[in-house]
């Protein structure tokens, strides 16, 4: 599953007749997700992206497929995600960002930013911790953030 955050870094939003949801502007994890299975992990990247935003793509790995793979069928941006059988439910999860535990417990591994091999990093020093940013998922339209 790919779950994400996206920092406008200050700048005006750029958006469409249609609604964008990008997610909060800083990185997260979803703590249903994680606890829910053992082997399962996130792994958190950054793109820096062409208009000045900073896109923060969050991975949720396992090393065994989860019981219900089409519970965590949802995707970056998506507000619902549709369940085989024909209904469509809701991404309203709790969005946890207080990232330093989950790394202490193994459960967030991360990419360096700028890292272009994309390598999982073995440094000390997690990258993502404490950023500055909204923490509370927006929703972009016509160039305006909505409340």
């Amino acid at each position: 599953m790919l779950l994400g955050a996206l920092n406008l870094n200050g700048l005006p939003p750029q958006g469409g007749k249609e609604d964008a949801r990008p997610g909060p502007e800083v990185p997260y994890v979803v703590a249903r997700l994680l606890n829910s299975h053992p082997t399962r992990v996130a792994v958190i990247s950054t793109v820096a992206m062409f208009n000045g935003y900073t896109a923060y793509p969050i991975a949720y790995f396992s090393q065994e497929e989860p019981l219900n793979f089409n519970a965590f069928n949802a995707s970056w941006g998506r507000e619902t995600y549709d369940v085989p059988g024909g209904w469509t439910d809701k991404v309203d999860d709790v969005f946890d960002y207080d990232l330093l535990p989950w790394v202490e417990r193994g459960k967030i591994k991360w990419i360096e930013p700028g890292d272009e091999t994309h390598t999982l990093s073995q440094s000390q020093r997690f990258p993502y911790a404490n950023l500055p940013g909204r923490r509370k998922s927006m929703i972009i339209w016509d160039n305006k953030v909505l409340p």
